[in-house]
């Protein structure tokens, strides 16, 4: 049940239309994107809108083309590569490579991101290390 008011957010953000509204041009000036170093990984990221700050992470290159151009008038999506959406990811033990690793991770992303309390999106088993994610 914990994880229900996480659903209902990203179903409401991810099902808004995008505007026929042209945005102002300093909105467009907006896009930023990178590269954080995590050990011997580079996780891509994207920066897009203005507004409430949202990690969303997963895929730099999938999840921006899920939000619509309408929702970057209000929040500022910065979408964050997990390991395995990284260009040269390699397969680890899986002893070594735990929920605690992510979320170490995504620490590391936030500090990167300079990113004090930013909302925390997934989907998928990228929710699931949102809702698994407590600081």
């Amino acid at each position: 049940m914990r994880a229900l008011p996480f659903l209902i957010l990203f179903f409401i953000l991810s099902s808004c239309t995008n505007s026929t509204k042209e945005a102002p041009a300093e909105k467009e000036d907006l896009l930023e994107n990178g590269t954080i170093q995590v050990d011997s990984t580079h996780l891509n990221f994207v920066i897009e809108g203005s507004g409430t700050p949202c990690l969303v992470i997963g895929s730099s290159v999938y999840y921006p083309k899920t939000f619509s151009k309408n929702l970057r008038e209000h929040y500022r999506f910065y979408f964050v590569d997990l390991h395995w959406f990284a260009k040269g990811y390699t397969l680890v033990k899986s002893e070594n490579f735990t929920l605690e690793t992510i979320i170490s991770d995504i620490e590391k992303a936030k500090h990167e991101l300079q990113m004090e309390k930013p909302l925390l999106i997934g989907k998928s088993i990228n929710g699931t290390i949102a809702m698994g994610y407590k600081k």
